[in-house]
């Protein structure tokens, strides 16, 4: 590569660094290889060795890939800052997506939809609301940045009015179809989603015809091909797909918040069959911070560990004072579907249709809901902490 450039190549780790290489972006996947953006084209070839690892350099269209032979992933990829525009970095989760993205050294700017939100120490500020920014209000909002963190919309939780289906579009589509065509006229190298595990179960699962039946999971699903479109070859996309979480997020209430008064009274603990997978915070921001860094491309499910409806309630229970042991009753399908019924017909008699069908409520929840914790692990870094204080958290900030 001659005087310019320096290259150091370590096991599982390759660095290059010189005049007009720009950033060190990379994109490990399990037959690895790494993007690194230039700010002009050139081509430039080359073959180095070292601790038995082979790689080659190709320069072309103001992209440096870079390919090596090693198949094992390593745990850690040592890259340099890089800057995020955080759309949603108030939320919930968004917050601890901001504060691991400060942890390990990156520059950060969050988009709020109202003036005047609490100033997050060396985190600039940006207002304006997600559904209504055109591409060039997007693209302005982009430039110097390495690409977006789209961790905005809504979730199954609200019910919107019908029909359902137009309203997801509005909030979860139509915003991040214009956010990634911006992303490539702003030149950017990377794009994370905070998405839903619906979309893998819809994967996993066609017999359910998940996206067929509820609005809100073919509302994800038609996100990221969306997402994709507008992408192109450009601005590679992960997907975080995310299942219930717990933790906690300052001014924020947790998805299990409706229930802490239950679980920490007396009054009988029912739950259906099956299960699903369940994540901390701690742990989603990892994985969309370790896709960020890696410039991943790809659906990555995230999940410390799967349990039973049944052993989710117990543990959530005992968190939240109860003395155990903690039984848990089973609740027959029929006691879930008539009341879930009951529910959408409220829900049409005002004019509203929630995002999951109210018919397939129960044959969708009475499934083994379960993602691979390896994915994640293997993929992005993600370290697996079980998830004993996050519950414990879960139940205290929403007494």
């Amino acid at each position: 590569m001659g005087d310019q450039y320096r290259v150091e190549i370590e096991p599982f780790a390759v660095r290059i660094a010189g005049p007009r290489c720009g950033l060190l972006a990379t994109g490990w996947r399990r037959r690895s290889f790494a993007l690194w953006r230039t700010y002009e084209d050139e081509t430039v070839t080359s073959d180095y060795a070292r601790d038995g690892m082979t790689s080659c350099g190709r320069f072309e269209d103001g992209l440096a890939v870079v390919y090596w032979a090693h198949s094992v992933r390593p745990p850690w990829m040592d890259v340099c800052a890089v800057r995020a525009l955080v759309v949603g970095g108030t939320g919930f989760l968004g917050q601890h997506v901001v504060g691991e993205l400060r942890r390990r050294g990156h520059r950060v700017t969050v988009l709020v939809r109202t003036p005047g939100a609490e100033p997050v120490d060396g985190v600039e500020t940006r207002t304006g609301d997600a559904t209504e920014l055109t591409v060039e209000a997007w693209a302005d909002l982009l430039a110097g940045h390495d690409g977006p963190v789209f961790a905005a919309g809504v979730d199954d939780r609200v019910v919107p009015p019908a029909p359902a289906a137009d309203f997801l579009a509005r909030v979860n589509v139509t915003p991040l179809r214009r956010l990634m065509h911006a992303a490539v006229r702003a030149g950017c190298s990377r794009a994370v989603v905070l998405g839903s595990y619906f979309t893998t179960m819809n994967r996993q699962r066609p017999d359910l015809r998940l996206a067929q039946r509820h609005p809100y999971i073919r509302s994800r699903v038609e996100q990221m091909r969306a997402a994709r479109a507008a992408a192109g070859v450009r601005v590679p996309v992960a997907c975080i797909e995310i299942p219930f979480v717990v933790g906690r997020a300052s001014g924020r209430r947790s998805v299990f918040a409706p229930a802490v008064p239950w679980l920490a009274s007396r009054v009988p603990l029912v739950a259906p069959r099956g299960g699903t997978a369940v994540v901390s915070s701690r742990a989603v921001a990892e994985a969309v911070v370790g896709a960020f860094e890696r410039a991943a491309g790809g659906d990555f499910p995230v999940v410390e560990e799967n349990l039973s409806w049944h052993e989710l309630l117990r543990r959530l229970a005992e968190a939240a004072g109860r003395r155990p042991p903690v039984r848990v009753w089973t609740l027959p399908r029929p006691f879930l579907s008539g009341p879930a019924r009951a529910v959408g017909w409220a829900h049409r008699l005002r004019g509203r249709e929630p995002g999951v069908a109210a018919a397939h409520v129960a044959e969708l929840f009475t499934q083994d809901l379960f993602l691979d914790p390896a994915v994640s692990r293997d993929e992005l870094g993600v370290s697996v902490r079980g998830l004993d204080e996050p519950l414990r958290d879960t139940v205290a900030v929403d007494r």
